[in-house]
């Protein structure tokens, strides 16, 4: 996104504070890469591109932990639709 706008996220999200902006292009730089690395290398064996597509959402899907639907109705978060960041600092 950000090579898109010739903008960093910080910037997209006029964040003023030096220090928080760079954690956010530090964490979204972080995260793209991640998932970009899941994709390419979750479809590198893919024969076609359509296989190759589909490859790449179910990854997507799964990385989010959320289904991607074309239906307008469902396109409204559900509660359980998105992971809990809080989760990762549970002890258990």
């Amino acid at each position: 996104m950000s090579q898109q706008y010739h903008r960093s996220p910080s910037q997209i999200l006029s964040i003023p504070d030096e220090y928080y902006a760079w954690c956010i292009d530090e964490a979204v730089f972080h995260y793209g890469s991640s998932l970009e690395h899941q994709m390419q290398q979750g479809s590198a064996n893919a024969k076609t591109g359509d296989a190759r597509s589909k490859l790449k959402s179910a990854i997507l899907q799964r990385y989010l932990a959320m289904s991607i639907s074309k239906s307008e109705e469902e396109e409204a978060p559900k509660a359980s639709q998105f992971r809990d960041p809080a989760a990762l600092f549970k002890k258990g």
